[in-house]
């Protein structure tokens, strides 16, 4: 795939998941929706193991539930996401520690 067209697509793509970040907050919530509090987040969880003093990545952190929660342990979380509009709810999020 050309430069362009990647730059197109990825566009596309965080255009698309800005128009859903809303709803997609309100799906998640601040806890997360049942299947990843019963399915993802304890493999997530045991995977990632004692954050404590260790400075964490939350690549593709959508609207921030996970980021804030692993803000209560580690020393600093860094989230990204593709969309912006998920970001600017992270941050309010983080701002708001919930």
């Amino acid at each position: 795939m050309e430069h362009m067209e990647q730059n197109k697509l990825l566009s596309n793509i965080a255009e698309n998941w800005d128009d859903k970040a809303q709803a997609w907050d309100l799906g998640i919530g601040t806890e997360g929706d049942y299947n990843r509090v019963t399915s993802s987040d304890p493999i997530l969880f045991s995977y990632l193991g004692d954050v404590v003093n260790k400075v964490v990545l939350d690549a593709g952190c959508g609207t921030g539930y996970l980021s804030v929660k692993i803000a209560a342990s580690a020393k600093q979380v860094h989230s990204v996401d593709l969309s912006p509009k998920m970001v600017e709810i992270t941050k309010k999020r983080a701002a708001e520690g919930k």
